[in-house]
Parts: C-alpha cells; structure tokens; sequence
C-alpha cells in the first residue's frame, strides 16, 4: 500500500500526460508496492528480463552497459517523478535487457508487475493513455540525446544535461555524467573549467 504524499506524487505525473479521475488514480496505484534500494543496488542486470516497472519517489537510478572493452557506458539517469524499469515490458517481442539499472543514491520506488500492469492497461483507456504517450516521451528524449551526442560540441553537450538533469551534477560521479555524455572526465573537466561551471 501507497500512502497519500506517494499517490499524489504518482498522480502529479500522469497527469502530465493524460487526466485521470480520482477512480482510475486509485486504482492504478493499488497495483504499486514500496520497494526500497540501498546505493548500489541493482534493479536490474544485463541479460535478466524485467518484470516490474517502478516510478521513483526518491533517489536515482543509473541506466548502463558493459562495452566490447570492459568499460561501462552510462545510458541513462532516471530520478525522482519518473519511471524506470526494462523498456520493453510490455511488448510481445521481449529481450533480456542489454543495460543494467542500478540504484545511484538510496532509492525508494513503487513497482508494478508486467502483469497488474497489462490488466490495467487493458481496463482503463485513460491509463493506457498516459502509459503510450510516456513511452513516447521516453523515446523523444532519447533521440534528442543521441542528436545531440552525434552533431554537438562537448560544451553544448555539457549544456543540454544541465538543462535536462539540472540537479544530477553533485548526486553522480562526474566520470558518469562524462560516460553519458560520451566524453572522457577530463574532457569533461575542461567543460567545465571554461563554462565556469
């Protein structure tokens, strides 16, 4: 069970998305639970498929892989008021998960199973509403990111996190914030000495 600060948290961010009358809030959060994740613990390995997707009330997780040279490539920083969990969930063509998802600060979340989750989504339009259209943000973003990894500078890199993830700086390793951006820390580094940053 899900208290009411967790559930107006929850609903605050739907309602970005779609509206949803108090029933079909209460109702998509009885399928919640709490779940705790001390810093560093995983939510989820390379290779195992999810089963559980989590909105994070508190803390972060960091999304990443393990390169053909050993060395791990951050992919993605999800904090608190959003989703996180393996992106493919709820599709008929899943995989095991190339990235891991690890808990960077001490998190609280609540997860749903694949399956509460596709029996709600199958009863409230509403719901499966909200759920498409974050899905599509998700890979909005994601694409923006990529554009920008592709066709910018480092300090236009740097820049675009700052406005994307303007409280992440003193949560994560910078050589994380470097991995995710796709430069090394001490390109990185003089980023931000000649930004002033």
């Amino acid at each position: 069970m899900i208290t009411g600060f967790e559930l107006n948290l929850f609903a605050e961010h739907l309602s970005r998305y779609e509206n949803l009358s108090p029933g079909e809030l209460r109702i998509a959060a009885g399928i919640f639970a709490r779940r705790s994740f001390k810093r560093g613990e995983h939510l989820l390995y390379s290779g195992e498929t999810g089963e559980q997707i989590h909105f994070i009330l508190s803390g972060g997780f960091r999304h990443y892989f393990i390169d053909d040279r050993a060395n791990e490539r951050t992919t993605d920083f999800c904090v608190e008021g959003y989703f996180t969990g393996a992106i493919d969930l709820l599709s008929e063509f899943r995989a095991p998960s190339r990235d891991s998802i690890v808990a960077f600060e001490q998190s609280v979340t609540i997860a749903a199973s694949r399956g509460d989750l596709a029996a709600l989504l199958a009863e409230s339009p509403a719901v499966q509403s909200a759920f498409s259209k974050i899905i599509l943000d998700y890979y909005r973003l994601q694409q923006r990111r990529e554009t920008f990894l592709l066709t910018s500078d480092p300090g236009v890199r740097y820049e675009n996190f700052l406005l994307t993830f303007p409280d992440i700086c003193g949560r994560v390793p910078q050589y994380h914030i470097a991995s995710y951006l796709n430069m090394t820390p001490e390109t990185l580094s003089r980023v931000r000495s000649a930004g002033g940053y």
